[in-house]
């Protein structure tokens, strides 16, 4: 992990490069960062999910915006289908040469964790697909090559996804301007009879709900890990404060309430790293964990939001500045408990284990065989192995 950890910390000095992943992956001699989880049959080195969180976590302790240097990112959709990887070959080689980098539209105005309100419709007509609709407060705007969209199959309730180049005919683009991750593009897009081939498709039409549920799963597992190592790092900078600084005759470290803190925020750092490396593992073996990576999502978000924001008051004046980034990690931070899943939300959909697929669905005003995936109906249990525990 040393020599990825020095490769990613490479990136960190280069500015121009957390602005833009792509420039940053072709401008360098290797690709590896960029193939990590590329399969092998498609020329990279196929980490289990096990591994990948490892290096995440390395990439977070950094900077939470290197997470867009490490891996294929949601170009993975492309391998989440029947049709295999094969169908997609030409663009994950490119993703992995460092030429392509794949954002993801699916939060919409009026639209964010609730997809069953989306707005943006596609028509099936004639061997092409029509997108009509708007996307909103999309990240790496700007700098993605390409656009995975997830939208609503007209006339029905059913969801598809499609990978569109971001230049396609009818498609406009929208800044928005805001305070985390302020290296990174971040906005609206709107598609006006924007068409693209049936092969753009990912998976069937109408097959996209159960292609994205899988998806979030893994990727809210390297989010976490991101997330965790955002909260090590700022610890790690507390901790050594609590050495160095002296106050009224000694290093504040002797005071007991920064002794209670730190060994408290460092437990639970360990213990959700814990839970997160069980359900990669988990994953990789073919189990599905989806409430389990949402629970994880928000219980790691959350925490590291309170080491971040514990280590700016233990450095007091110091950790305002900016050669701490302590409060831009803060910020990062915040955005970071929304996207992908708000906390709350996501605790909501773990209960749903523990409570029963019932009271989940009459909690969202709408009767329980609504909720389906693939045809059918989700009665997924929190924590099975250890059901018998509550």
């Amino acid at each position: 992990m040393d020599h990825l950890k020095n490769a990613i910390s490479l990136l960190k000095s280069n500015k121009d490069g957390l602005r833009c992943p792509k420039k940053w992956r072709s401008q360098y001699p290797t690709n590896v960062l960029a193939t990590l989880d590329l399969p092998e049959v498609n020329g990279g080195l196929g980490l289990p999910l096990q591994e990948m969180i490892k290096v995440f976590r390395i990439a977070g302790e950094i900077d939470l915006t290197l997470r867009d240097a490490i891996g294929i990112g949601h170009a993975s959709l492309l391998l989440e289908q029947s049709r295999g990887a094969e169908s997609f070959a030409d663009y994950l080689r490119e993703v992995g040469g460092g030429n392509y980098f794949i954002g993801i539209a699916m939060t919409e105005p009026s639209a964010g964790s609730d997809i069953r309100s989306l707005e943006t419709v596609g028509k099936n007509e004639h061997g092409q697909v029509v997108i009509n609709g708007r996307k909103k407060y999309i990240l790496r705007l700007m700098e993605a090559t390409h656009f995975i969209v997830l939208f609503k199959c007209e006339n029905t309730s059913s969801l598809s996804l499609a990978i569109l180049p971001r230049d396609s005919e009818g498609i406009s683009y929208k800044n928005i301007p805001k305070s985390a991750f302020p290296l990174q593009t971040f906005g609206e897009i709107s598609f006006n009879n924007v068409k693209v081939g049936e092969q753009s498709l990912i998976g069937s039409w109408g097959g996209g709900m159960p292609i994205i549920v899988n998806h979030l799963t893994k990727w809210r597992i390297l989010t976490t890990a991101a997330l965790l190592g955002c909260a090590s790092g700022a610890l790690s900078l507390a901790i050594e404060w609590m050495r160095t600084r002296e106050a009224f005759g000694g290093p504040i470290g002797r005071f007991s309430h920064l002794q209670q803190d730190v060994a408290s925020y460092a437990g639970r750092i360990h213990m959700i790293w814990i839970f997160l490396s069980e359900i990669a593992r988990s994953i990789d073996s073919g189990n599905e964990k989806y409430l389990e990576s949402a629970l994880c999502k928000a219980e790691g978000g959350d925490l590291a939001v309170q080491v971040v924001r514990w280590s700016v008051k233990t450095l007091g004046a110091r950790g305002i500045c900016e050669e701490t980034d302590l409060m831009q990690r803060l910020l990062d931070l915040e955005a970071m408990t929304i996207a992908d899943g708000a906390s709350d939300l996501l605790r909501m959909q773990a209960a749903r284990g523990l409570t029963g697929e019932e009271i989940y669905e009459s909690g969202l005003s709408r009767s329980r065989t609504v909720n389906r995936v693939g045809g059918k109906a989700l009665n997924y249990m929190l924590f099975p192995d250890a059901i018998d525990e509550y």
